[in-house]
Protein backbone atom coordinates (compact mmCIF):
# COMPACT_ATOMS: atom_id res chain seq x y z
CA UNK A 1 0.00 0.00 0.00
CA UNK A 2 2.58 2.31 1.11
CA UNK A 3 4.30 1.74 -2.69
CA UNK A 4 1.41 1.89 -3.83
CA UNK A 5 1.08 5.44 -2.78
CA UNK A 6 4.73 6.60 -3.59
CA UNK A 7 4.25 5.41 -7.33
CA UNK A 8 1.00 7.46 -7.08
CA UNK A 9 2.43 10.89 -6.03
CA UNK A 10 6.22 10.29 -8.60
CA UNK A 11 3.16 10.28 -11.35
CA UNK A 12 1.29 13.22 -10.75
CA UNK A 13 4.91 15.37 -10.18
CA UNK A 14 5.97 13.63 -13.37
CA UNK A 15 3.03 14.90 -14.87
CA UNK A 16 3.36 18.61 -13.59
CA UNK A 17 6.81 18.73 -14.96
CA UNK A 18 6.26 17.62 -18.35
CA UNK A 19 3.30 20.38 -18.40
CA UNK A 20 6.16 22.76 -17.45
CA UNK A 21 9.31 21.68 -19.63
CA UNK A 22 6.29 21.85 -22.29
CA UNK A 23 5.29 25.44 -21.69
CA UNK A 24 9.00 26.35 -22.36
CA UNK A 25 9.44 24.21 -25.06
CA UNK A 26 6.44 26.22 -26.89
CA UNK A 27 7.35 29.34 -25.47
CA UNK A 28 10.83 29.26 -26.94
CA UNK A 29 9.31 28.03 -30.40
CA UNK A 30 6.80 31.24 -29.71
CA UNK A 31 4.04 28.87 -29.92
CA UNK A 32 1.56 30.62 -26.77
CA UNK A 33 3.45 33.21 -26.69
CA UNK A 34 1.41 36.38 -26.31
CA UNK A 35 1.77 39.11 -29.11
CA UNK A 36 4.97 41.90 -28.64
CA UNK A 37 3.95 45.18 -29.38
CA UNK A 38 5.86 47.20 -27.00
CA UNK A 39 9.60 46.87 -25.69
CA UNK A 40 8.77 46.01 -21.77
CA UNK A 41 6.90 43.27 -23.68
CA UNK A 42 9.58 42.12 -25.31
CA UNK A 43 11.78 42.05 -22.26
CA UNK A 44 9.58 40.38 -20.42
CA UNK A 45 8.90 37.42 -23.10
CA UNK A 46 10.98 37.56 -25.82
CA UNK A 47 14.30 38.15 -24.40
CA UNK A 48 14.14 36.02 -21.41
CA UNK A 49 15.20 32.53 -21.00
CA UNK A 50 12.59 29.95 -19.23
CA UNK A 51 13.08 27.66 -15.98
CA UNK A 52 10.95 25.55 -14.16
CA UNK A 53 10.58 25.90 -10.21
CA UNK A 54 8.29 24.46 -7.88
CA UNK A 55 6.22 23.43 -10.70
CA UNK A 56 6.16 26.53 -11.46
CA UNK A 57 7.46 28.64 -15.41
CA UNK A 58 9.78 31.24 -14.02
CA UNK A 59 11.26 34.27 -16.75
CA UNK A 60 14.47 35.10 -16.06
CA UNK A 61 16.05 38.50 -18.43
CA UNK A 62 18.89 37.44 -21.02
CA UNK A 63 21.81 40.21 -20.20
CA UNK A 64 23.73 39.50 -23.39
CA UNK A 65 20.54 39.70 -25.09
CA UNK A 66 21.19 42.14 -28.35
CA UNK A 67 18.24 42.35 -30.46
CA UNK A 68 14.53 41.68 -30.43
CA UNK A 69 12.74 41.44 -34.03
CA UNK A 70 9.68 42.42 -33.04
CA UNK A 71 11.01 45.00 -30.23
CA UNK A 72 11.33 48.84 -30.76
CA UNK A 73 15.07 50.08 -30.22
CA UNK A 74 15.12 52.32 -26.79
CA UNK A 75 18.01 54.14 -25.93
CA UNK A 76 19.37 54.22 -22.73
CA UNK A 77 18.94 50.00 -22.20
CA UNK A 78 22.37 49.54 -22.71
CA UNK A 79 22.42 47.65 -25.51
CA UNK A 80 23.02 48.80 -29.05
CA UNK A 81 20.74 48.08 -31.72
CA UNK A 82 19.00 48.43 -34.98
CA UNK A 83 21.35 52.60 -35.97
CA UNK A 84 22.24 53.49 -32.63
CA UNK A 85 26.26 53.43 -32.18
CA UNK A 86 26.03 53.80 -28.70
CA UNK A 87 23.80 53.06 -25.56
CA UNK A 88 25.65 54.12 -22.20
CA UNK A 89 28.91 54.09 -23.85
CA UNK A 90 28.82 56.89 -25.60
CA UNK A 91 32.43 58.94 -26.55
CA UNK A 92 31.96 62.88 -25.16
CA UNK A 93 35.31 63.89 -26.95
CA UNK A 94 37.27 62.63 -30.04
CA UNK A 95 41.14 62.04 -29.93
CA UNK A 96 43.21 60.83 -32.03
CA UNK A 97 46.53 59.44 -32.22
CA UNK A 98 47.65 61.77 -35.20
CA UNK A 99 47.25 65.26 -35.55
CA UNK A 100 47.04 65.24 -38.88
CA UNK A 101 44.00 63.19 -39.08
CA UNK A 102 41.63 64.96 -36.43
CA UNK A 103 38.40 63.60 -35.71
CA UNK A 104 34.75 65.44 -34.70
CA UNK A 105 32.53 64.32 -32.34
CA UNK A 106 28.84 64.45 -33.90
CA UNK A 107 25.32 62.86 -32.52
CA UNK A 108 24.84 63.00 -28.96
CA UNK A 109 24.37 61.04 -26.27
CA UNK A 110 20.94 61.35 -25.68
CA UNK A 111 19.70 59.85 -29.18
CA UNK A 112 22.24 56.74 -29.16
CA UNK A 113 23.96 58.18 -32.14
CA UNK A 114 27.02 59.69 -30.74
CA UNK A 115 30.56 59.26 -32.92
CA UNK A 116 34.02 60.38 -34.03
CA UNK A 117 33.93 61.03 -37.73
CA UNK A 118 37.26 61.77 -39.34
CA UNK A 119 37.83 65.62 -41.01
CA UNK A 120 39.56 65.99 -43.85
CA UNK A 121 43.30 65.12 -43.24
CA UNK A 122 45.60 68.43 -43.01
CA UNK A 123 48.18 68.91 -45.60
CA UNK A 124 49.15 72.68 -45.11
CA UNK A 125 52.24 73.92 -43.06
CA UNK A 126 50.61 76.28 -40.17
CA UNK A 127 52.82 76.73 -36.61
CA UNK A 128 50.97 76.10 -33.68
CA UNK A 129 48.43 73.32 -34.94
CA UNK A 130 50.55 70.17 -33.70
CA UNK A 131 50.29 68.68 -37.45
CA UNK A 132 53.60 68.29 -39.60
CA UNK A 133 52.43 67.32 -43.13
CA UNK A 134 54.79 65.11 -44.99
CA UNK A 135 55.55 68.11 -47.28
CA UNK A 136 56.38 70.57 -44.65
CA UNK A 137 59.86 70.70 -42.50
CA UNK A 138 60.85 72.69 -39.24
CA UNK A 139 61.50 75.56 -41.55
CA UNK A 140 58.03 76.12 -42.53
CA UNK A 141 56.53 74.89 -40.20
CA UNK A 142 57.25 75.01 -36.05
CA UNK A 143 55.25 71.66 -35.20
CA UNK A 144 57.81 69.88 -37.52
CA UNK A 145 61.11 68.51 -35.51
CA UNK A 146 64.24 68.31 -36.77
CA UNK A 147 64.83 65.64 -39.45
CA UNK A 148 68.28 64.12 -40.84
CA UNK A 149 67.26 62.90 -44.53
CA UNK A 150 64.79 65.19 -45.35
CA UNK A 151 67.14 67.11 -48.09
CA UNK A 152 66.24 70.30 -46.03
CA UNK A 153 69.24 72.09 -43.71
CA UNK A 154 67.64 73.06 -40.32
CA UNK A 155 68.64 73.77 -36.56
CA UNK A 156 71.20 71.79 -35.57
CA UNK A 157 72.32 70.21 -38.98
CA UNK A 158 75.47 71.44 -41.15
CA UNK A 159 73.97 69.68 -44.04
CA UNK A 160 71.05 66.99 -45.19
CA UNK A 161 72.23 65.14 -48.38
CA UNK A 162 74.81 67.63 -49.71
CA UNK A 163 77.27 66.55 -46.96
CA UNK A 164 80.53 66.49 -48.04
CA UNK A 165 82.70 63.24 -47.36
CA UNK A 166 86.40 64.62 -48.00
CA UNK A 167 87.54 68.51 -47.03
CA UNK A 168 89.11 70.41 -49.89
CA UNK A 169 90.91 74.24 -49.07
CA UNK A 170 90.44 76.69 -52.26
CA UNK A 171 93.45 78.44 -49.87
CA UNK A 172 96.99 76.45 -49.84
CA UNK A 173 97.69 78.11 -46.58
CA UNK A 174 94.45 76.36 -45.00
CA UNK A 175 94.08 73.24 -44.18
CA UNK A 176 90.77 71.89 -43.77
CA UNK A 177 89.35 68.61 -41.92
CA UNK A 178 86.14 66.48 -42.05
CA UNK A 179 83.91 66.41 -39.02
CA UNK A 180 80.16 65.01 -37.67
CA UNK A 181 79.03 62.51 -40.46
CA UNK A 182 76.67 62.37 -42.85
CA UNK A 183 74.14 60.02 -41.03
CA UNK A 184 73.59 62.58 -38.97
CA UNK A 185 73.45 65.72 -40.97
CA UNK A 186 76.24 67.79 -38.75
CA UNK A 187 79.66 66.85 -41.22
CA UNK A 188 81.33 70.17 -41.87
CA UNK A 189 84.70 70.91 -43.07
CA UNK A 190 86.62 73.04 -40.46
CA UNK A 191 89.81 74.75 -40.69
CA UNK A 192 92.61 72.79 -38.89
CA UNK A 193 95.53 74.51 -39.95
CA UNK A 194 96.95 77.88 -41.24
CA UNK A 195 100.36 78.60 -42.39
CA UNK A 196 101.56 81.36 -41.76
CA UNK A 197 105.73 80.96 -41.97
CA UNK A 198 107.12 82.39 -45.60
CA UNK A 199 108.56 79.08 -46.83
CA UNK A 200 109.52 78.70 -50.82
CA UNK A 201 107.53 76.17 -52.48
CA UNK A 202 105.14 74.88 -50.37
CA UNK A 203 102.40 76.37 -52.37
CA UNK A 204 101.31 79.00 -50.01
CA UNK A 205 101.87 82.79 -49.31
CA UNK A 206 100.53 83.95 -46.38
CA UNK A 207 99.62 87.80 -45.89
CA UNK A 208 102.84 88.55 -44.28
CA UNK A 209 105.05 87.35 -47.06
CA UNK A 210 105.73 88.60 -50.70
CA UNK A 211 108.03 87.10 -53.75
CA UNK A 212 110.77 88.50 -51.62
CA UNK A 213 110.54 85.65 -48.91
CA UNK A 214 108.38 83.03 -50.20
CA UNK A 215 108.84 82.28 -53.83
CA UNK A 216 105.12 80.86 -53.57
CA UNK A 217 103.93 84.86 -53.75
CA UNK A 218 102.67 86.15 -56.99
CA UNK A 219 101.49 89.59 -57.59
CA UNK A 220 98.55 90.12 -59.67
CA UNK A 221 99.47 94.52 -61.14
CA UNK A 222 95.89 94.65 -61.82
CA UNK A 223 94.56 93.80 -58.78
CA UNK A 224 94.63 97.05 -56.89
CA UNK A 225 93.36 95.45 -53.48
CA UNK A 226 95.59 92.58 -53.63
CA UNK A 227 99.29 95.02 -54.13
CA UNK A 228 101.38 93.53 -50.92
CA UNK A 229 100.49 96.18 -47.88
CA UNK A 230 103.99 97.42 -47.44
CA UNK A 231 104.38 98.06 -51.15
CA UNK A 232 101.50 100.21 -51.01
CA UNK A 233 102.18 101.91 -48.12
CA UNK A 234 106.04 103.34 -50.00
CA UNK A 235 103.63 104.30 -53.20
CA UNK A 236 101.31 106.46 -50.66
CA UNK A 237 104.33 107.80 -48.91
CA UNK A 238 105.48 109.20 -52.26
CA UNK A 239 101.71 110.96 -53.12
CA UNK A 240 102.67 112.79 -49.22
CA UNK A 241 106.25 113.65 -50.62
CA UNK A 242 105.74 115.03 -54.08
CA UNK A 243 102.96 117.71 -52.55
CA UNK A 244 105.53 118.78 -50.16
CA UNK A 245 107.85 119.64 -52.53
CA UNK A 246 104.97 120.75 -55.14
CA UNK A 247 104.17 123.52 -52.44
CA UNK A 248 107.35 125.35 -52.73
CA UNK A 249 109.22 126.86 -55.34
CA UNK A 250 111.53 124.42 -56.75
CA UNK A 251 114.55 124.69 -59.38
CA UNK A 252 114.28 121.94 -62.32
CA UNK A 253 118.40 122.43 -63.33
CA UNK A 254 117.90 123.81 -67.27
CA UNK A 255 114.55 124.10 -67.09
CA UNK A 256 114.38 126.90 -64.13
CA UNK A 257 112.45 127.39 -61.47
CA UNK A 258 109.14 126.50 -61.11
CA UNK A 259 106.28 128.20 -58.54
CA UNK A 260 104.78 126.17 -55.80
CA UNK A 261 102.04 124.29 -57.76
CA UNK A 262 98.74 122.26 -56.18
CA UNK A 263 98.52 118.56 -54.52
CA UNK A 264 98.16 116.04 -56.99
CA UNK A 265 96.42 113.13 -56.10
CA UNK A 266 96.30 109.33 -56.48
CA UNK A 267 94.27 107.53 -59.01
CA UNK A 268 93.59 104.01 -59.02
CA UNK A 269 93.67 103.19 -62.81
CA UNK A 270 97.25 105.40 -63.40
CA UNK A 271 98.82 103.00 -60.32
CA UNK A 272 97.53 99.70 -61.85
CA UNK A 273 99.63 101.20 -65.41
CA UNK A 274 102.49 102.19 -62.93
CA UNK A 275 102.63 98.87 -61.07
CA UNK A 276 102.74 96.81 -63.93
CA UNK A 277 104.93 99.02 -65.38
CA UNK A 278 107.33 98.18 -62.67
CA UNK A 279 106.82 94.32 -62.72
CA UNK A 280 107.45 94.63 -66.24
CA UNK A 281 110.79 96.55 -66.08
CA UNK A 282 111.62 94.19 -63.02
CA UNK A 283 111.10 91.12 -64.55
CA UNK A 284 112.79 91.91 -68.03
CA UNK A 285 115.51 93.64 -65.36
CA UNK A 286 116.02 96.73 -67.83
CA UNK A 287 114.53 100.52 -67.22
CA UNK A 288 113.20 102.28 -69.88
CA UNK A 289 109.77 104.03 -70.83
CA UNK A 290 108.73 101.10 -73.26
CA UNK A 291 106.91 98.25 -72.31
CA UNK A 292 107.90 94.81 -73.65
CA UNK A 293 104.73 94.75 -76.11
CA UNK A 294 106.29 98.55 -77.37
CA UNK A 295 103.72 100.15 -75.55
CA UNK A 296 104.26 104.17 -74.56
CA UNK A 297 103.21 105.00 -70.92
CA UNK A 298 99.79 106.53 -72.23
CA UNK A 299 98.96 103.57 -73.96
CA UNK A 300 99.52 101.46 -70.99
CA UNK A 301 97.43 104.40 -69.02
CA UNK A 302 94.59 103.60 -71.48
CA UNK A 303 94.87 99.90 -71.32
CA UNK A 304 94.46 100.30 -67.34
CA UNK A 305 91.23 102.59 -67.74
CA UNK A 306 92.32 105.85 -67.08
CA UNK A 307 90.33 108.29 -68.85
CA UNK A 308 91.77 111.66 -68.06
CA UNK A 309 94.89 113.11 -70.25
CA UNK A 310 97.96 111.66 -69.98
CA UNK A 311 100.97 113.92 -69.27
CA UNK A 312 104.13 112.10 -68.10
CA UNK A 313 105.84 109.51 -66.94
CA UNK A 314 108.96 108.76 -64.61
CA UNK A 315 110.95 106.01 -63.79
CA UNK A 316 113.57 104.53 -61.32
CA UNK A 317 115.67 101.63 -60.30
CA UNK A 318 117.61 100.71 -56.91
CA UNK A 319 116.17 103.05 -54.89
CA UNK A 320 114.96 101.10 -51.46
CA UNK A 321 112.40 104.16 -50.18
CA UNK A 322 109.84 106.71 -51.04
CA UNK A 323 111.52 109.98 -49.87
CA UNK A 324 115.14 108.26 -51.74
CA UNK A 325 112.99 108.29 -54.97
CA UNK A 326 111.72 111.37 -54.68
CA UNK A 327 114.88 112.83 -54.08
CA UNK A 328 116.47 110.84 -57.34
CA UNK A 329 113.45 112.27 -59.11
CA UNK A 330 113.80 116.05 -57.63
CA UNK A 331 117.63 115.85 -58.49
CA UNK A 332 117.19 114.65 -62.24
CA UNK A 333 115.82 118.28 -64.29
CA UNK A 334 113.66 116.15 -66.63
CA UNK A 335 112.25 114.29 -63.85
CA UNK A 336 111.66 117.50 -61.72
CA UNK A 337 110.01 119.41 -64.69
CA UNK A 338 107.62 116.62 -64.65
CA UNK A 339 106.65 116.55 -60.67
CA UNK A 340 106.62 120.55 -60.73
CA UNK A 341 103.89 120.74 -63.77
CA UNK A 342 101.44 122.94 -62.21
CA UNK A 343 99.02 121.50 -64.67
CA UNK A 344 98.66 118.07 -63.30
CA UNK A 345 96.49 116.88 -60.67
CA UNK A 346 96.00 113.16 -60.85
CA UNK A 347 99.03 110.98 -60.10
CA UNK A 348 100.01 106.90 -60.02
CA UNK A 349 103.02 105.46 -58.24
CA UNK A 350 103.88 102.02 -59.05
CA UNK A 351 106.39 100.19 -56.74
CA UNK A 352 107.63 96.11 -57.41
CA UNK A 353 110.67 94.82 -55.62
CA UNK A 354 112.22 91.93 -57.59
CA UNK A 355 114.87 90.01 -56.03
CA UNK A 356 117.86 88.80 -57.89
CA UNK A 357 117.32 91.34 -60.73
CA UNK A 358 119.93 94.30 -61.46
CA UNK A 359 118.46 96.85 -58.73
CA UNK A 360 115.69 95.43 -56.67
CA UNK A 361 113.83 98.19 -56.20
CA UNK A 362 111.92 98.89 -59.40
CA UNK A 363 109.64 102.43 -59.58
CA UNK A 364 107.22 104.64 -62.15
CA UNK A 365 105.55 107.73 -61.71
CA UNK A 366 102.75 108.83 -64.21
CA UNK A 367 101.34 112.05 -64.39
CA UNK A 368 97.39 113.17 -65.52
CA UNK A 369 95.03 115.73 -65.82
CA UNK A 370 91.80 114.76 -64.27
CA UNK A 371 89.88 111.58 -65.08
CA UNK A 372 87.79 108.83 -63.34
Amino acid sequence: MKNLRRAIALLVLSFALAACEGQILADRAGINTPECTTAAQCELKVCMKTACENNQCVWDPIPECQSCEDCEEVCGNGVIEGDETCDGNCPTTCQTSDACTPEVLVGSAATCDAKCEAEPSITMCSDGDGCCPSACDSTTDSDCGTMCGNGVVEAEETCDGDCPTTCESPDACVTMSLSGAAATCDAECTVSNTITACVDNDGCCPSACNNTNDNDCQVDCTDIAAWPSNWAAMEDEVIVLVNEVRAQTQTCGQYGSFDPAGPVEMNDEMRIASRCHSVDMGERNRLGHDGSDGSSFSQRLGTAGYNGQPRGENVAAGYGSAQTVVNGWMNSPGHCRNIMNSGINRMGIGYYLAPGSQYGDWWTMTTGIGGN
